[in-house]
């Protein structure tokens, strides 16, 4: 017996600090690699913009820890209700004498209870727990957007500039041979005295100098495509060739508005400040807590008991009970308590406006690099203008034989020099406008963003543009068409959507509606075409008849039924079709001017014959004229599901319908 009651302190003296030796960590190491990129989907063809943010945005392994984070959030959420239960506690004793010490003790005895509590006071301080996990959960949120912005900014920086140093390497190959044959044949003009000596020198030291810029340059993107790989969580040597996207913007330049605007657009939508706002709510409910615990606690409880011992007359009986208790000493206490809850919320709202200022200073300083940036680029545009003339005079200069290979090797070199400059330019323009777009908090992701895959993510960053009038892509360049920033609306059919265009609403706060921005229609009137003031948006909507061009492809179709400024209206549409058994859809959108617009669609449903005849059976039983958009095909990465199906989609939707129906 002795022995039993020692072995417990022997067992914890035998513990030792045991390090990891090498083979454990080479085996850890080997792990983590294969962890990290086993399960990679390496892109098959070039790799445009779009793929490549979506792709960063559901494999950088960095967005995978943020939304586990958000996932945690939620199931503590989840269990802080529980803690608002009463407490239920069932028990039994069984006790074996050899010997007892009076009349009143049983050799053998047994004993079991069910007793339920409930304290008054750890209730309301477990709902307020329960409404922090809540708030945290909506912190979790704005820290998943707040990640997802920085992301799409440092993707598209490292995109434009691996972009750069694609083209570079791909024309600098060929250059730097015949530079160095130019140079060769300068040297040896110059021991031969062919030439003056001075002159021999400064045509090699021009074009050193150029060698010398054109390395800098090279060297200042090289390691661009590294940290794209690393972002997309690729190894660098799968990283394939990038498509290039033209010279186009993520924001309208000339519709920008000013910077009072743009401040205090950030202000209602940076999830830094959205984060800050839910933490003060999170603080204002722990000094509530620390009130509620200075009162006295109230305990209810009740149960049933068994004891089958031989002094009790009634083995089984009932209780119930109230239990009163209150420590004298908060009394005491209590004021430096709440004194100190109120110090910690006043330091929560300080935090909140010094974070205003570093947002509002942001804002300011991002709208100054991207003008400065546009300078830069209109400068570095006109300079390539210039050399790409003085190449052309060179290079005719060159077949009349009035200029030397060694002038047009030189004028040649000057040009790709101030083309990569030019690259250079529009590449950190791009990247200024993305920061704006980043100090602003505006949202460049599609909502539900998080619920889709690769493939469907980059069809919808394709499709849908979720940006105000001063968010639309522009051209750098001048293309013999103006870029518009305005947006026309579609024309669906509504029993009110012909006066929702009337209407004005107050501007929406939250950033979580979503923009569709459809082209001009075709003269039928049935599908929007690609609009050519807005070379961005790659349109996949099929234009003539609403199915031409589909009929050999296994794609899907989309069916746009109405478009209800009244929410109540779209819902009752939306429950007319979902009770006859329609794959209905409801989605919010808003323009530019914050006008909010219900949209209610049938699908998307797969191949082309299913949506007509689906086009019929609203035209023929329901009397709706929808208007069908075709859906071009796409295959999803290969994680044993094979090509996505148009139930996918829907069930995209059917979260966005959840949010509008509420409880």
């Amino acid at each position: 017996m002795r022995l039993a009651l020692l072995l417990p302190l022997v067992a914890g003296c035998a513990i030792r600090t045991t390090p990891l030796d090498r083979a454990q960590l080479d085996r850890r190491v080997a792990w983590d690699i294969r962890a990290i990129f086993d399960d990679m989907v390496f892109p098959k063809e070039s790799l445009t913009l779009e793929q490549a943010m979506s792709r960063a945005v559901n494999h950088n392994l960095q967005q995978r820890v943020v939304a586990l984070e958000g996932a945690l959030a939620l199931g503590l959420s989840d269990l802080a209700v529980h803690s608002l239960l009463p407490q239920v506690q069932a028990s039994g004793d069984y006790v074996q004498r050899d010997r007892t010490t009076s009349l009143t003790q049983d050799f053998f005895q047994t004993s079991a209870s069910l007793e339920a509590t409930w304290s008054v006071l750890d209730f309301g301080v477990s709902y307020i727990n329960a409404r922090q996990k809540s708030d945290g959960v909506l912190i979790s949120g704005q820290q998943r957007r707040k990640a997802a912005l920085d992301l799409i900014f440092e993707v598209e920086t490292a995109f434009g500039q691996a972009l750069v140093a694609q083209r570079l390497e791909a024309s600098l190959g060929s250059l730097l041979l015949r530079v160095e044959k130019a140079l060769e044949n300068a040297r040896e003009v110059e021991r031969q005295g062919i030439q003056p000596a001075r002159e021999s020198l400064d045509f090699q030291k021009k074009l050193l100098k150029i060698l010398d810029q054109l390395q800098k340059l090279q060297r200042q993107v090289s390691g661009a495509r590294f940290r794209l790989a690393e972002l997309l969580n690729l190894s660098s040597g799968a990283l394939p060739p990038l498509q290039d996207p033209g010279f186009v913007l993520p924001l309208d330049i000339r519709a920008l508005p000013g910077t009072a605007e743009l401040e205090e657009y950030a202000l209602i939508n940076r999830p830094e400040l959205l984060e800050r706002h839910y933490q003060r709510r999170v603080q204002a409910d722990e000094s509530r807590k620390a009130l509620l615990r200075l009162l006295p606690g109230v305990e209810l409880s009740s149960g049933h008991r068994y004891d089958s011992g031989g002094i009790y007359v009634n083995h089984h009986w009932a209780e119930n009970g109230v239990n009163l208790a209150w420590n004298l000493l908060k009394v005491v206490t209590g004021p430096d308590i709440l004194d100190q809850a109120r110090v910690e919320e006043a330091l929560e709202e300080r935090k909140r406006l010094a974070l205003t200022m570093t947002v509002m200073t942001q804002v300011r300083v991002a709208h100054l690099g991207l003008m400065e940036s546009r300078i830069g680029y209109e400068t570095a545009l006109e300079l390539s203008k210039v050399d790409r003339r003085l190449f052309d005079h060179a290079q005719a200069g060159r077949d009349v034989a009035t200029m030397s290979e060694a002038q047009l090797i030189e004028a040649e070199a000057d040009l790709l020099l101030q083309d990569a400059r030019r690259d250079l330019a529009s590449a950190e323009l791009s990247s200024a406008a993305a920061r704006l777009l980043v100090s602003v908090g505006f949202d460049r992701l599609p909502f539900g963003f998080d619920t889709m895959d690769t493939q469907q993510l980059t069809w919808a960053l394709e499709e849908i543009a979720r940006r105000p009038a001063w968010a639309t892509y522009t051209p750098l360049r001048p293309q013999g068409e103006q870029a518009g920033g305005g947006v026309k609306e579609s024309k669906f059919q509504g029993e009110d959507s012909g006066k929702s265009s009337q209407r004005k609403d107050a501007r929406m706060a939250d950033p979580v509606w979503t923009l569709e921005k459809p082209g001009p229609t075709d003269p039928t009137g049935v599908l929007p075409k690609k609009s050519p003031a807005d070379p961005g948006l790659k349109s996949r909507e099929n234009s003539r008849n609403g199915f031409d061009g589909g009929a050999g492809m296994e794609g899907g179709v989309v069916l746009r039924v109405g478009a209800f400024s009244a929410l109540e209206n779209a819902r009752n549409l939306y429950s007319r079709l979902a009770e006859k058994k329609y794959p209905v859809t409801l989605q919010p959108f808003a323009d530019s001017g914050g006008r909010v617009l219900y949209h209610v669609s049938v699908g998307p449903v797969q191949g082309v014959r299913r949506g007509r005849k689906l086009l019929a059976d609203l035209s023929d039983r329901e009397g709706i004229k929808a208007q069908p958009v075709f859906l071009a095909p796409f295959v999803a990465e290969s994680h044993g599901r094979g090509r996505v199906s148009m139930a996918a989609l829907h069930g995209v939707d059917q979260v966005l319908v959840a949010k509008m129906k509420g409880p």
